[in-house]
């Protein structure tokens, strides 16, 4: 696949890579908790969680107003070793039931993609078709950035 030239960019906002630096040490988290409660703990803001069937209603559109003003994170949900939704996330670099930090939305060429961040520091996910993203993610963390 091609990567789209704007999918480089770095993110828009000046705590990045301050923030996925803390984001790094994920076991500190807490393993399984609650991303938004931990951007709120981070960074000293407020948070909101859409999960289940609300994140279904979220669109690309909210995505991408949310990415040009907040903190984005999005959680995959967990899937048996072997089932075609694991075989799925390992298809794009993801762990089942993990928070990936957005580090890009674009929409090029009437393509749109998602670009992600693995707070493990590692083993970063492949440019994300946002047709993906809806069929491979429940849950979506918006947190508000420091003033």
């Amino acid at each position: 696949y091609a990567i789209p030239e704007a999918l480089v960019d770095p993110p828009p906002w000046s705590t990045a890579e301050s923030l996925l630096g803390s984001l790094r040490t994920y076991d500190g988290i807490g393993r399984g908790g609650d991303p938004g409660k931990a951007m709120s703990e981070l960074l000293g803001t407020s948070h909101r969680n859409i999960v289940g069937s609300d994140f279904g209603k979220y669109s690309f559109a909210d995505l991408k107003r949310d990415f040009g003003q907040r903190l984005v994170v999005l959680g995959t949900p967990d899937a048996p070793k072997g089932s075609e939704l694991y075989r799925r996330l390992r298809k794009w670099n993801l762990y089942e039931g993990h928070a990936y930090v957005v580090t890009n939305v674009i929409e090029k060429g009437g393509k749109r993609y998602v670009l992600l961040y693995n707070p493990w520091g590692d083993n970063h996910p492949k440019p994300l078709p946002y047709e993906e993203v809806k069929n491979l993610f429940y849950a979506v963390s918006i947190g508000s950035l420091p003033k």
